[in-house]
């Protein structure tokens, strides 16, 4: 079937096109449920790469644990009953919290005080462990023990104390690093009820990547919709039409659900890199739709049949549509090739976009034009009118142009004189 045939049969039956493709708009939206959000950056590589083997495998090996790091820091020295106290209660609820590893947390309150044990005649007899801070000070005097301890050991002192003892850390390490970010949360929200004049800071390199996985979900949440809206702009001040500048925001909003609902119903986890096709899909899928509309207004004259005058606009523009659509996809097709598993992904969806958004401009937007009533029509044709009639940029630049001329023809008389 050529596109000719094609075209006849979306312009003779509109509503069984508009069927197909509300169709898959809704068998797509109902897939988007089993969303699966994946913010780890090691994912960039294949779980087989030499690279992540090795690295899975030294953490494996030395139990090394992701970790949130938990900073309190203070204008004076915080072994004061009030602030050991408040660190104290922090480390016991953070100990609750799901998804943190009880036994190799570091704080002042579980780490180990180790002493030499001596009998009453003062010889030693064997060494003593025990919790640092198994209770928090109540007075002056317990926090300098506890500070003097600290000075003591070379483990805690510039480790997990500072050496002025202005700044105390808690390690937090996670069952998984995936967790992080709700852990994080929840140790924020912890340390807001406290009256308290430390000042609290949340790090570690699994709270970064999580944070800015978790913040470039919400950035693409908000930047899709507005690059929707850039467009939907851009089209009413060019064709000044509503009816008509819908169909091209339907072909983009109808290509970033379906292929968004594809890739989650195949059981693709969103990455970073896959959450922005919305946003590559919107602008791109648009294009085609504008060149048809452009070249209809251009074409179209009142009493004029749409459907014929569609027509003569595909038979102009399907061959540059079709090569422009295949090289794109080809290009981002292309990125198959690459060794990064969410870059593939990425590739194979935007240039599958590209070429459903080809293939709703061809049938979806001949359907819809030809059944715009003649007033919508009549509508388009005086905002037609209204662009081509000259507006204060249009006057100055053609100011500008023969003003440039001018200056032109002057700085030319010398030098025809000076070739005589």
């Amino acid at each position: 079937m050529n596109y000719q045939a094609i075209l006849k049969f979306s312009i003779d039956k509109p509503k069984f096109v508009y069927t197909i493709v509300l169709l898959m708009v809704i068998v797509a939206a109902l897939l988007m449920p089993n969303l699966q959000i994946d913010t780890d950056p090691e994912n960039m590589l294949s779980s087989n790469a030499p690279a992540r083997v090795f690295h899975n495998q030294t953490k494996k090996d030395f139990l090394m644990r992701d970790m949130i790091v938990v900073g309190a820091v203070s204008n004076k020295s915080l072994f004061t009953p009030k602030a050991l106290q408040t660190l104290h209660q922090l480390s016991n609820q953070i100990l609750a919290i799901e998804g943190v590893i009880e036994q190799d947390l570091l704080s002042l309150s579980v780490v180990d005080n180790i002493t030499q044990e001596v009998d009453e005649s003062g010889v030693s007899a064997g060494i003593r462990f025990e919790y640092l801070m198994k209770e928090a000070p109540t007075s002056v005097k317990g926090s300098e023990k506890i500070q003097a301890a600290v000075k003591r050991l070379p483990m805690l002192n510039n480790t997990l104390v500072s050496g002025d003892g202005k700044a105390i850390a808690l390690y937090v390490p996670l069952q998984d690093k995936g967790m992080s970010y709700e852990v994080a949360e929840q140790i924020r929200a912890l340390i807001a009820n406290y009256d308290t004049e430390l000042d609290f800071h949340i790090t570690g390199l699994s709270v970064a990547e999580d944070q800015f996985g978790s913040e470039m979900f919400v950035q693409m949440g908000v930047a899709a919709p507005l690059a929707g809206l850039a467009i939907f702009i851009l089209l009413w001040y060019f064709f000044r039409n509503l009816p008509l500048i819908i169909s091209p925001m339907i072909v983009a909003m109808a290509t970033v659900i379906i292929i968004m609902g594809s890739l989650i119903g195949l059981g693709f986890t969103v990455h970073i890199m896959s959450s922005m096709i919305a946003i590559f899909l919107m602008p791109i899928a648009v294009v085609d739709s504008v060149h048809v509309l452009s070249e209809f207004a251009d074409r179209y004259k009142f009493g004029d049949n749409a459907g014929d005058v569609v027509k003569k606009v595909m038979s102009h523009l399907y061959t540059p549509m079709l090569f422009t659509s295949i090289t794109s996809a080809v290009g981002f097709y292309s990125l198959l090739l690459t060794p990064i598993p969410p870059v593939k992904i990425f590739g194979a969806f935007i240039g599958t976009g590209i070429l459903l958004a080809f293939v709703l401009t061809i049938t979806f937007i001949p359907a819809y034009i030809s059944r715009l009533s003649p007033k919508t029509l009549a509508s388009l044709q005086a905002a037609i009118k209204r662009m081509e009639q000259k507006g204060r940029l249009a006057t100055y630049l053609e100011k500008l142009g023969g003003f440039r001329q001018t200056k032109l023809s002057s700085y030319s008389l010398p030098l025809s004189r000076s070739s005589q």
